[in-house]
């Protein structure tokens, strides 16, 4: 099977303001081979579900990726022009 390219959004905290905030900037990582699949029933209709959170998509990355932690990163799809948040990565429990 071959996947598509997906860019991962990250924000990265650059410094700091004059008032001592953190100032964010965000970088692009471009992913191939990413495997996109339709969600697979994971919607549940009670209200356990954390923060809300409703699944739209399904993103199967390679094995060999090395990048950082997937959870809070927004995610572009370009076939689909579609941006999409992470919410939970591989190896963490649902």
């Amino acid at each position: 099977m071959k996947g598509e390219t997906v860019t991962v959004m990250r924000r990265i905290q650059t410094g700091l303001d004059e008032g001592n905030n953190p100032v964010y900037e965000t970088k692009s990582e471009p992913v191939g081979n990413v495997l996109v699949g339709a969600p697979n029933g994971e919607n549940p209709g009670d209200s356990n579900r954390p923060d809300g959170i409703r699944i739209d998509a399904n993103l199967y990355f390679p094995r060999d990726y090395k990048g950082d932690a997937l959870r809070g990163q927004a995610i572009v799809v370009r076939a689909m022009n579609t941006r999409w948040s992470v919410t939970r990565s591989p190896w963490m429990a649902a």
